[in-house]
């Protein structure tokens, strides 16, 4: 799950601030994947404990 030092370095590593906006929505973000499918297959979701 990012966190604020994180993101921070990130930021450093990267030599630029991230919009504001970007930096919110990351630091909202819970760290599970959703990945959409076509009708007829099997959705998938997962953490990042991979259960």
């Amino acid at each position: 799950m990012p966190t604020p030092r994180r993101v921070a370095k990130a930021e450093a590593a990267l030599g630029f601030r991230l919009p504001e906006d970007l930096r919110a929505s990351l630091l909202r973000h819970d760290g599970t994947e959703t990945v959409l499918v076509q009708p007829g297959q099997a959705a998938v979701q997962s953490d990042a404990s991979g259960w």
